[in-house]
């Protein structure tokens, strides 16, 4: 939601059309699900073919040792991205904003740090204001625990997996 489209173009067969949007992503809609008579104030949803990349710096990155699955983090973005390194494409791409207003959302970015458990199947993300653990399903991270740690700058699970080690800065 809010984001700028660079272009479009429709398939030669004028079944299709294709978003190209400035956060990376290229998105496929079908024409015939755009009705002419509809609301032009109601979003318009459209699939995903590719999730993109970071549009600002890497904050974090950390690799699962059982999956092929690399999880980054930027908070330039405030996105995680979940990358298969077989074949080389994001999987997952997730945003965190605080704010719904676009005129303050720059300012807030709660996105700290990531980091992947050994068996790639959980992940956990730090915020300002606490760190969730989340189970890595096929196409969404479902959310299952928090802990209540404000501004954890780094996160590291053991080789095993058994344990959880973080570091927040105190805040005066």
């Amino acid at each position: 939601k809010g984001v700028k489209i660079l272009g479009m173009s429709v398939s030669p067969g004028e079944e299709m059309l294709a978003v190209a949007c400035k956060n990376n992503n290229i998105g496929l809609i079908q024409i015939k699900s755009i009705g002419l008579n509809e609301d032009l104030t109601k979003d318009i949803k459209f699939d995903l073919v590719c999730r993109g990349f970071h549009s600002g710096s890497i904050s974090a990155i950390d690799i699962a040792i059982q999956r092929p699955i690399i999880v980054t983090c930027s908070r330039d973005d405030s996105t995680i991205r979940l990358w298969n390194y077989y074949n080389f494409s994001c999987e997952l791409a997730r945003e965190y904003y605080v704010l719904e207003d676009m005129a303050i959302r720059e300012a807030a970015k709660p996105l700290i740090s990531v980091a992947m458990h050994p068996s790639g199947y959980y992940m956990s993300a730090s915020f300002i204001d606490k760190i969730r653990f989340y189970h890595i399903l096929h196409d969404e991270l479902r959310h299952f625990k928090n802990i209540e740690l404000k501004n954890c700058q780094k996160m590291k699970f053991s080789t095993g997996g058994h344990l959880f080690f973080a570091v927040a800065n105190k805040t005066i």
